[in-house]
């Protein structure tokens, strides 16, 4: 992780140029997002579980709302995700699965520098998961309730680049048991154009 926020300094220092501005910038922006989460490595949440998850995101932001330093943009997230769990408490192999679905989110942000922007993004969106996850989520249909903050360095006039952390819960919802759910740390960094 500390050589990812290097990199990112090193980005922010060599970029910062008048016209790299999020101020006024287009209403839409895509890329791509690689996000890797596990239980245990990032925040140890206390659970006897072991789920570790890669995510490939396509992310689509639409800004419906610009301030002088503060913004507001709708998120739609496709995405294919690997996942294994382990059970400590049983004698269990690793579970190897597949998730896919989508999450919608809002995203508020504030500039702290003409080419710097923070922000907190809050998500959720249906997934299904390919195996059954014992004593904590059913094969089928879950949701994935997402809340991470991030920061974003333009490196262009249409390109920037995104780091952000945040906590990732799926369960679903009471519709089929178990759905104790998983809480997963999550560390994401993303690379987006302007269209």
């Amino acid at each position: 992780m500390k050589y990812l926020i290097l990199v990112f300094f090193i980005i922010n220092s060599t970029c910062s140029t008048a016209q790299n501005t999020f101020q006024n910038s287009k209403k839409h922006r895509i890329g791509y997002v690689l996000s890797i989460g596990d239980t245990r490595k990032f925040l140890d949440l206390g659970t006897p579980i072991a789920y570790s998850i890669t995510s490939h995101q396509i992310n689509y932001f639409y800004k419906w709302r610009e301030k002088e330093k503060t913004s507001w943009e709708f998120m739609v997230a496709p995405q294919i995700n690997h996942a294994k769990y382990k059970d400590f408490e049983d004698n269990r192999d690793w579970i190897e699965l597949k998730e896919q679905g989508v999450n919608f989110g809002v995203s508020y942000n504030y500039a702290i520098t003409k080419s710097t922007k923070t922000y907190l993004l809050l998500s959720i969106g249906p997934h299904y998961i390919s195996e059954l996850i014992p004593y904590r989520a059913a094969k089928g249909l879950t949701f994935s309730d997402n809340a991470t903050v991030g920061i974003t360095q333009k490196i262009s006039s249409n390109f920037s680049f995104d780091l952000r952390y945040g906590i990732r819960h799926i369960s679903n919802a009471g519709l089929k048991k178990p759905n104790i759910g998983i809480n997963t740390m999550m560390l994401s960094t993303g690379l987006y154009v302007q269209l």
